[in-house]
């Protein structure tokens, strides 16, 4: 299994409850958006699978504390770079989605 388990039928969502990749949460009704949430973490080693839990839980602290219930079309993006100076690439995870508020 890697970032995404699919819990419905043609929908993907993240293991993580609150982070959604679709632009629904089903059984709720969105009542605005606060806008787009962005985490990114620098200097990833090793297994990234292993951290990505972590990184998953901090994103969605993000939004949570704007307010937000869930986070809607989210999105992961990795990538590495040669640090300057260094012979040693360094790996990114990018994670980003519109933090979302429910009809009560």
């Amino acid at each position: 299994m890697g970032f995404f388990s699919s819990f419905f039928e043609d929908e993907a969502f993240f293991k993580i409850n609150g982070i959604y990749t679709n632009n629904f949460v089903p059984g709720k009704d969105i009542e605005k958006s606060l806008g787009v949430v962005t985490y990114v973490k620098k200097g990833v080693k090793g297994d990234i699978v292993k951290e990505i839990e972590s990184i998953l839980r901090k994103f969605l602290r993000l939004a949570r504390e704007k307010g937000a219930d869930a986070v809607i079309n989210s999105r992961i993006t990795t990538g590495t770079y040669h640090e300057q100076g260094s012979k040693w690439n360094v790996t990114y995870i990018i994670i980003y989605g519109e933090a979302v508020k429910f009809k009560s």
